[in-house]
């Protein structure tokens, strides 16, 4: 049986048209029978992922990911601009999948409020390709820089921050799209003080879902999955920006893993986790997460060992 999880019915047929030939070459393979429950997806969005961490691309599309963004940290304009350039050497950034940069700084952290006009001048230096930019409310000026942002196409991403359920809220009902490494870029939420995760939750923000090892703990992947149903992206982080590699190498067994952590359905995550695909692009996964194969444009870019004929 083949599950085919395409919101664009154009797509969903040209998926089926080509990658069906295939699917029928796995029916009869050792371990393998007709009957097999096989899903077919547009592939796996990577928001947040640093290029230290993964070796190329072949690493990526072997997870399941097909279409990420590029993530540069720095807590000064002149490193970030340094950073972006060393971004853009890595081979990732050349691949067909770079859906743009994801800048984590420079305005976080503790530090005083840099006016709406300095955030744009740093991003007119950075230039183009600027997919979404990590800020801390009380950083910056939240109404003016929000109006910065959408004016130069980049999402705002409310992170680092100390900022109470109060502030975090004003970033988000003036357009910031979404909380970075929730339980790690912001402060615990209580029960009498929500912070920036509750207000993400009341205002329909995205949030990232760290699946590093030793990102975050199992339960507070399950009430992230809970809490914000369709609302999360995958990040892969090094632990530390310092030349860190906890989190090295992506593991073939990324989907899988992530979807027992958080107590997720076959079809609940790759439905919350695909997107942004590139046109053409079509994942196909096993019963129990594992990635067949990665066709991107007619050519294929992965696959298994038990797929290959």
């Amino acid at each position: 049986m083949l599950e085919i999880l395409f919101n664009d019915k154009a797509a969903a047929r040209a998926a089926q048209a080509v990658v069906l030939p295939i699917v029928e070459s796995f029916a009869g393979k050792a371990g393998r029978s007709g009957g097999e429950s096989l899903v077919l997806t547009p592939g796996l969005f990577m928001s947040h992922l640093h290029p230290e961490c993964v070796c190329d691309a072949g690493e990526l599309y072997q997870a399941g990911v097909t279409s990420w963004t590029l993530a540069a940290y720095a807590q000064t304009v002149d490193e970030m601009i340094r950073s972006v350039g060393n971004v853009l050497e890595t081979p990732l950034a050349s691949e067909g999948g770079f859906r743009g940069l994801y800048l984590e700084g420079p305005f976080i952290g503790e530090g005083p409020k840099v006016p709406a006009a300095k955030v744009g001048e740093f991003l007119e230096s950075v230039g183009a390709g600027v997919s979404a930019m990590v800020f801390s409310p009380e950083r910056v000026e939240i109404e003016l820089l929000s109006a910065v942002l959408r004016h130069k196409g980049v999402e705002g991403i409310v992170g680092y921050t100390k900022s109470d359920y109060k502030g975090a809220s004003r970033a988000f009902e003036a357009g910031a799209h979404g909380l970075c490494l929730p339980f790690i870029a912001a402060e615990a939420p209580h029960h009498r003080k929500p912070g920036a995760l509750g207000a993400a939750a009341v205002s329909g923000a995205d949030v990232e879902m760290p699946v590093y090892p030793g990102g975050i703990t199992q339960e507070q992947m399950r009430l992230l999955a809970k809490a914000f149903r369709g609302r999360m992206r995958l990040a892969w982080h090094p632990g530390i920006h310092s030349g860190g590699t906890l989190g090295r190498g992506l593991p073939s067994g990324l989907a899988a893993g992530v979807a027992k952590s958080a107590g997720l359905s076959v079809r609940e995550f790759l439905s919350e986790f695909s997107g942004r695909a590139l046109e053409g692009t079509f994942v196909l996964f096993d019963e129990c997460l594992n990635v067949l194969c990665v066709q991107i444009e007619g050519e294929l870019k992965y696959v298994s060992e038990g797929a290959k004929p």
